[in-house]
């Protein structure tokens, strides 16, 4: 139980960190994204960032570009210093509502 708890705050942490750092981003279609949630494995070395965008047709293109700024994402974890290791990041649309 209290390693669930654990995962969730820093699972929230990590979806504050990427939202602030998809502001700041240089690439326009990282800034149209919106990360609306993290899962991230029990063992801490995977996780998955998901999205949405305002325009649906440009799925692809920001996919595109968010895969490419992995970099950009791992230092700002690595900045951060709330993760002893960095994990292995993916990123999906959210397809819920």
């Amino acid at each position: 139980m209290k390693k669930d708890v654990r995962l969730r705050k820093i699972e929230t942490q990590i979806l504050h960190t990427f939202s602030l750092k998809a502001i700041e981003a240089d690439d326009e279609r990282i800034k149209m994204v919106i990360f609306t949630r993290i899962t991230m494995t029990p063992d801490f070395k995977k996780i998955k960032a998901y999205f949405k965008v305002l325009k649906i047709e440009e799925v692809d293109e920001i996919l595109k570009a968010l895969n490419h700024a992995k970099g950009y994402f791992k230092m700002a974890l690595k900045e951060s210093n709330f993760l002893r290791f960095l994990p292995e990041i993916t990123f999906d649309f959210d397809n819920y509502l």
